[in-house]
């Protein structure tokens, strides 16, 4: 009676953890851009996704001035949504967490397709970075 209990509750426990942590079960596979017949895009496309990048951004690196470009790679399911967001190319700590947010937040997606059906794809997007210049030149010429 024991064993069954500890079973039925270990079980019980199991089904609460996993169902609580979102998972990314229907990517068994991860396609790469040339296994692919349509890349994954963002809904207002790509002008749209740069707005909304960069109006995500919050500026939290004090009076440091950045700039660079920055990879950012990440896995589009097949509902559209995006996992697995990370800097490839880094410039700043701060900058790279406040950009891998932005992304995060992103609406969802139009997947991938291969033979019509909607696939798992890795995908890049390189952000040109220009921040605190104009921010720092406003407050020098203040004093």
């Amino acid at each position: 009676m024991k064993k069954v209990l500890v079973i039925s509750f270990l079980y019980l426990t199991s089904i609460f953890v996993f169902a609580e942590k979102p998972s990314i079960t229907d990517c068994w596979r991860v396609f790469k851009h040339s296994q692919i017949e349509k890349r994954a895009e963002y809904v207002g496309g790509e002008d749209e996704m740069f707005k909304f990048i960069y109006k995500n951004i919050l500026w939290r690196c004090g009076n440091q001035s950045y700039q660079g470009r920055i990879m950012v790679t990440f896995i589009v399911d097949t509902n559209g949504k995006l996992w697995d967001v990370k800097v490839d190319t880094p410039i700043a700590k701060c900058l790279d967490d406040e950009i891998v947010k932005a992304v995060s937040s992103m609406p969802a997606w139009e997947p991938a397709t291969l033979d019509g059906f909607p696939v798992c794809s890795e995908d890049t997007i390189n952000l040109r970075i220009r921040l605190g210049f104009e921010e720092n030149r406003a407050r020098s010429s203040q004093y």
